[in-house]
This record gives C-alpha cells, sequence and structure tokens, in this order.
C-alpha cells in the first residue's frame, strides 16, 4: 500500500515508478536513488561540493563483485581461482552492464550533459549501474540487493551460459574432430609440481597423435578444458572453424 501512494501519490512519483519499471522496487529513500542518476557531468553544487553518481559508484562495484563472485562460485564448483576470476569478469564487464543498462532503459532516465555523451563515453552506463547497486545497499541492504542484482544478471546475461561459454571448449573440439573424422585423445595426468596439499594437473590434447594443445590446472577437467581452448583459438585464428558467440 505504501509503495502504491509513493508510485502515484508523492511529491517524486515520477523517480519511484521509474526504478519500479527499472528495478521492480519501491524505495525507502528515494534521493539515493535520484543522485545515483546524475553523471558528474550534469554535478548539481551544494554547500561548494559537487554532488554526482561517483561515490555511490564507488560502493556499487565493491557490492557487485561480491554478489557475482558468490554467484559464480556457487555455479562453478569445480572451477579453480582463475577460471571463477575469468567467469566473473565477463558478468560485470563495461559491455554486459552497459548491455544491462539499456535493457533496464536506464539510458533514458540519466541526468548527462550534454545527452550525447553516452553515445561516445562507453562507461557512463555501467557506472550508473554501479551507482544504482550502491543505493540499493544503503536503501535495503545487502540481501535484497543480491536478488535485485542476480535477477538482472540472468534476465540479462544468462550466468550459467556465461559459464559454459568461458569454459565448454572441450565439446566444441570434439565435435569439430569427429566432423573432420580426426583421432583426438584427451590424457591428464599429475604435473611435476603435484602434492595433496596443492594438486595440479597436466592435459595434452592429441589430434592424429600430435599434440595440439597443453592445459594445466588443480583439477582434471579444468586441465582439459585450457587444452581445448589452446586448440579451439589456433583453429579460430586459422580460419577453420567460426567462433561461437
Amino acid at each position: 500500500m505504501i509503495g502504491f501512494l509513493k508510485r502515484h501519490f508523492s511529491k517524486d512519483k515520477y523517480y519511484y515508478n521509474i526504478i519500479w519499471e527499472m528495478l521492480g522496487v519501491v524505495p525507502s529513500n528515494i534521493e539515493l536513488y535520484k543522485l545515483a542518476l546524475i553523471h558528474r557531468s550534469a554535478s548539481i553544487e551544494i554547500d561548494g561540493h559537487l554532488l554526482n553518481n561517483e561515490r555511490l559508484e564507488f560502493l556499487g562495484d565493491a557490492i557487485l563483485q561480491a554478489i557475482s563472485s558468490e554467484q559464480v562460485f556457487i555455479s562453478n564448483p569445480y572451477a579453480d581461482e582463475g577460471e571463477m576470476t575469468r567467469i566473473r569478469s565477463r558478468l560485470v564487464s563495461r559491455a554486459n552492464l552497459n548491455s544491462i543498462a539499456r535493457h533496464m532503459k536506464l539510458d533514458r532516465n540519466m541526468v548527462v550533459r550534454p545527452y550525447s555523451l553516452i553515445r561516445t563515453n562507453s562507461s557512463i552506463l555501467g557506472d550508473a549501474i554501479e551507482a544504482m547497486v550502491g543505493a540499493m545497499y544503503l536503501d535495503m541492504g545487502y540481501y535484497k540487493t543480491t536478488d535485485v542484482v542476480l535477477n538482472l544478471l540472468q534476465h540479462n546475461s544468462n550466468v550459467s551460459q556465461v559459464a559454459h561459454t568461458e569454459r565448454d571448449f572441450k565439446s566444441r573440439i570434439i565435435e569439430w574432430a569427429q566432423k573432420e573424422h580426426l583421432d583426438f585423445e584427451f590424457r591428464t595426468k599429475p604435473s611435476e609440481n603435484f602434492s595433496e596439499a596443492s594438486p595440479s594437473f597436466v592435459t595434452e590434447l592429441y589430434v592424429n597423435s600430435e599434440v595440439k594443445g597443453v592445459g594445466t590446472a588443480r583439477n582434471k577437467k579444468t586441465s582439459e578444458q585450457r587444452a581445448a581452448s589452446q586448440l579451439y583459438k589456433k583453429l579460430i585464428e586459422a580460419g577453420e572453424i567460426e567462433k561461437e558467440d
């Protein structure tokens, strides 16, 4: 009921409605979200201080990293640190955040001067997403913010698909080798530095009895993927297969 009243009768009903449309929440402190929409090019001066979304962006960046790290950790139980870092980097990359921002229509609600900066500055929208995350964190806390952020990521970038794209090179190589009627084999063994305390494996990918890729990782599955990835990239560069999106 309170949310309905804010969206229809408050003096800030415009802002309540655009936040509802973009994030699906009714803020307690609408001023935080209004500030998150102000790019530094349109800063407001109050008592000699310029106010814009940069401080919220700083906070939101850290919160977004924490939320995405937790999700990648849970969704990829066999991935090592390096693989999880790469998946997280793709999730919160500027390109992905910009895409999410446009899907949310955040670009239509930003305060930027001149507005054309949105088309020429590739970081404005991604920065604004981070500022929104910072505003939500201060307004609603970590757990509610996590729910909203994961909903945005899953509906706009698909966490599982990003992870699949990152690590499923082995399936692509198998498909290619079978199509070309080539003999192939993944040979995995403990590396020279292997120990129970710090396991490490090396995989050699053989195609027609020749080593075409080598991968090393803390577990067998990832070392195979890295060996396959090495060959996959060579095939892309040679134009023998087309890169998948």
